[in-house]
């Protein structure tokens, strides 16, 4: 994973752990922020700029009929308002070029166009003395609302202008008579609840907005290292660790995709197996460092000519290699054998110890085989690596360093018949007995088609479904209907269950005490009512209260959101119905505080939007219902308040959608990075599993070893630490005669046989190349290790896996070679492994199934227990 994308996802995972309440970042994440957002707000900006123009001119042109007398004389002021509006608007334009500054601007200007939109209401509405026109005065209200639920000005900004709103309209409206005050008076209590929920609604915005901003950071940043730790998953998967080179595990999926093509192009599938000529020798003799850079080399030499070929290159197992050449012809897959057998001969790589040359050689066998539709794939795969194989011993019978290819026809029950086979060639062995070692052993899952690691790891979700796939969908289809799929809505209500249950109780009774204290103030707007009033005051009070009571028990979540709606709903139809019983002028600027019913509803309350906008349009409704206007003047202002009414609750409705979709969104983003978060815990481990563990026989790699044993040396000052080395007597005997498959059962039932004696004892066991095995002992000695090995090979002996090639007894066995040191830093974990490996050479020397210590210690050499033995 990439240092970049770690250090982001940590950056804005402290940021979301900082709180804030403050509505800023740390400088570096605000700048980003900014940049991030000014285009979209610039835009959505201009939009609610636009739309405020054309309300402000319906409203113009009501006031034909709330001012009659002085409406010629406002006229010019608004239309001075308007030369000024278009020429900010088109400031803002020019400035919108400019990413760093057109987000600040934009606020700014949208602020003050609002605010003189509101100064233009109280002057207009004070050039006329009527009651209409103090009734109009109200539509201040609808400002702030435009600044904090509409625009979503800033915090910093919507607090300035909403601020100066209040502060203009309470300094600069005038009131004549005492039926204005009252209006005044009820305007400004109104302005003032409108300022307090609107500034919630403006707060909440901002602040979901940038907690959103750092979840999707965040969420991209953990996207980057799934993306990065899926690719190193996948290349841990399908590559061999030394080489580079496609492990057994991907050829399968490439052998069954070619095969596939192959039936359908009516094609021949060519198979070349490699095997590197006496490599156990070379081994022994130059050790196992110069091993591995044999092997690259030879492996480099592999990949060339697969890319010359169009082929495709794995290492299956210690020195076998093999060359997949879809849709090629005979000719290319012999010319390909040639090309190998004459590049590793032209790399000069030295093997003193060879029968066949002074460097290293390589036998290859090919199989060419058209391609048939009637054969199951997995039985195609195993009979033309059977044949190849097949031909691989033919190359090693005529002297190595050769290649023999040779054409078959597999038929449906997987036998492949050689097409053509020349009479001076030896016949091949029959490859598939796998018969040798019982029927409990483990299939070969080593040429199944590959298993994507990375996707599981995405896959990643809990009981509810809500994998990263799922979240992310979801969040993508920004759910406009406000709800999950049932599972996950499910979990989302459950979790709120206990939260809403209280908080709809605390705000019930801040609502109650609340209304109450409003009326206390207010009754002299309805002063004729007044003691009609006051009994269903008390009476609707008990009647919330007793409701409270049935809101805080254990019901269900929709009923108690329910119950909650239908007593705000009350209130505001009991109030619609009190201004409308009432004579008073001064009642219609009452009517203004039926809409803060349902503001409160939506901001205090927290109420979901489908409670909301219930009780917005049955507070609507209920004053359209009651509002009886009498005369000409009462018609002017019940229409001026209906039109106040209307827009308010589109704006209850905006707020409240808005409010409960941020909230889902944060509920899913925080949800996402908690799975991405398991994911990535996930991908460590699965890194780090498969980084250490050796995909054949499921134990540890040379990779987990060596670091292990480095780590010993480095912290063990002053202790013992030995370890073994073994290997697998005579198994390129067993591999030319029971075939590669059952070679590599063998390979597994002997790593499980070494892991199970060494975990007793608490030791590391691991496959360190081929059938080669090492046991590392941290704190032990000499006889501590020989037990170790008499265990080791007693335990082979026990597991009676038949070996009819083998020399040295009939079953599989092992020969170890075995060292300490005493850890002081003047000797290396590699002399040690050098140590172990010249034990292990001598062990073969004297016989093989045996425990040979290294020099050093007491005894050089140690013949097994009886039982354990050579034969001969």
């Amino acid at each position: 994973m990439s240092l970049q994308a770690d250090e982001a996802a940590k950056v804005f995972a402290d940021e979301l752990q900082r709180d804030q309440r403050w509505l800023r970042f740390s400088p570096p994440i605000e700048r980003q922020f900014q940049l991030d957002t000014s285009r979209k707000r610039f835009f959505y900006l201009l939009g609610c700029e636009l739309l405020g123009v054309a309300s402000l001119w319906i409203g113009v042109a009501n006031e034909k009929n709330v001012i009659p007398a002085t409406v010629h004389q406002v006229m010019p002021g608004w239309i001075g308002l308007m030369v000024f509006m278009v020429a900010t608007f088109m400031v803002q334009v020019w400035v919108g070029t400019r990413a760093m500054s057109r987000g600040w601007l934009m606020d700014w200007t949208s602020g003050l166009n609002g605010l003189l939109i509101a100064s233009g209401i109280v002057m207009a509405t004070n050039s006329d003395p009527t009651l209409m026109a103090s009734v109009h005065a109200g539509n201040v209200i609808l400002v702030v609302m435009w600044f904090c639920v509409l625009c979503r000005l800033r915090m910093r900004v919507a607090l300035s202008v909403t601020l100066a709103t209040g502060l203009m309209y309470v300094l600069l409206a005038k009131t004549p008579s005492p039926s204005q005050e009252l209006i005044y008076l009820a305007i400004s209590q109104n302005l003032g609840f409108t300022m307090l929920f609107s500034l919630g609604v403006a707060y909440y915005l901002e602040y979901r907005e940038r907690r959103s901003y750092l979840m999707r950071k965040h969420k991209a940043a953990q996207q980057e290292m799934l993306a990065q730790a899926r690719e190193r998953l996948h290349a841990l998967a399908i590559r061999d660790p030394l080489t580079g080179l496609h492990n057994r595990r991907q050829f399968g999926a490439s052998f069954d995709v070619a095969w596939s093509q192959a039936v359908f192009a009516r094609q021949a599938v060519g198979l070349l197996m490699v095997d590197v000529d006496y490599f156990k020798l070379y081994n022994d003799t130059y050790g196992h460092p110069l091993g591995d850079g044999c092997l690259k080399v030879v492996a480099s030499v592999l990949a060339e000519v697969a890319q010359e070929e169009g082929g495709s290159a794995a290492r299956i197992g210690g020195e076998e290699f093999v060359l997949l050449l879809p849709a090629a012809s005979l000719e290319t897959v012999e010319r390909a054998g040639q090309a190998l057998c004459e590049r590793i001969r032209a790399a000069a790589i030295e093997h003193k110890a060879s029968k066949v040359a002074s460097h290293v050689t390589v036998s290859v066998g090919g199989a060419w085989v058209p391609a048939s539709g009637q054969v199951n794939i997995e039985v195609a795969r195993q009979a033309v690596m059977s044949q190849a194989d097949a031909a691989l011993y033919a190359a090693k019978e005529a002297g190595r360093d050769r290649a023999i290819v040779r054409e078959y026809a597999v038929a449906e029950s997987g036998v492949a018949a050689p097409a053509t086979l020349a009479p001076a060639e030896a016949p091949t062995k029959a490859v598939t007995d796998v018969s040798v070692i019982s029927a409990e052993a483990p299939t070969d899952a080593s040429v199944e088609p590959m298993a994507d690691n990375g996707a599981e790891v995405l896959r990643v979700g809990g009981a509810g479904g809500d994998s990263i796939a799922e979240l992310g969908a979801l969040i993508r289809s920004k759910f406009v209907w406000l709800r999950f799929t049932p599972a996950l809505e499910s979990e989302y209500k459950q979790e709120q269950v206990e939260l809403r249950r209280k908080y709809l109780v605390i705000s019930g009774y801040l609502g109650i005490a609340t209304l109450n204290a409003y009326w206390l103030l207010n009754y002299k707007l309805i002063a004729d009512v007044a003691d009609w009033f006051k009994p269903l005051q008390w009476m609707l009070t008990l009647f919330m209260l007793a409701n409270l009571q049935i809101v805080s028990r254990p019901i269900k979540p929709w009923l108690r959101e329910l119950i909650y709606a239908l007593n705000v709903s009350a209130v505001a139809v009991l109030t619609s119905m009190v201004y409308g019983r009432s004579q008073m002028p001064s009642s219609y600027a009452g009517y203004t505080t039926v809409f803060l019913i349902p503001l409160f509803a939506c901001v205090a309350s927290r109420q979901p939007f489908w409670a909301t906008a219930l009780t917005s349009t049955i507070a609507l409704g209920g004053f359209l219902f009651t509002v009886n206007p009498l005369t000409a003047i009462e018609a002017v202002m019940a229409w001026d308040v209906t039109m106040m009414l209307v827009t308010a609750t589109s704006f209850i409705f905006i707020a409240s959608y808005t409010l409960e979709h941020g909230e889902r969104m944060d509920y899913l983003l925080e949800r996402l990075g908690l799975r991405q978060g398991q994911a990535l815990d996930a991908a460590v481990a699965s890194l780090h599993e498969l980084s250490v563990t050796d995909p054949l026989t499921g134990i540890s790699n040379r990779r987990h070893f060596e670091a292990e044993l480095a780590s010993a040396a480095g912290e063990g000052q002053g202790q013992s630490l030995a370890m073994l080395i073994m290997d697998v007597d005579h198994f390129k005997a067993y591999n030319d005669g029971h075939g590669h498959n059952a070679g590599d059962v063998c390979l597994k039932r002997v790593a499980q046989a070494i892991k199970d004696t060494a975990s007793k004892e608490g030791f590391l066991a691991a496959r360190l190349g081929g059938e080669e095995f090492g046991v590392l002992m941290p704190g032990c000695d000499v006889e501590q290790a020989r037990r170790m090995g008499q265990k080791i090979c007693e335990a082979m002996r026990k597991a009676n896996l038949p070996h009819r090639f083998s020399k040295t007894a009939s079953h599989v066995t092992v020969s170890i070679g075995a060292a300490h040191i005493a850890v002081d830093g003047d000797v290396s974990s590699r002399s040690l492994l050098s140590m172990a490996d010249e034990a292990l050479y001598r062990a073969k020397m004297g016989g093989r199934n045996r425990v040979e210590v290294a020099a050093g210690g007491k005894d050089m050499g140690l013949a097994p227990r009886e039982g354990v033995a050579a034969n001969g």
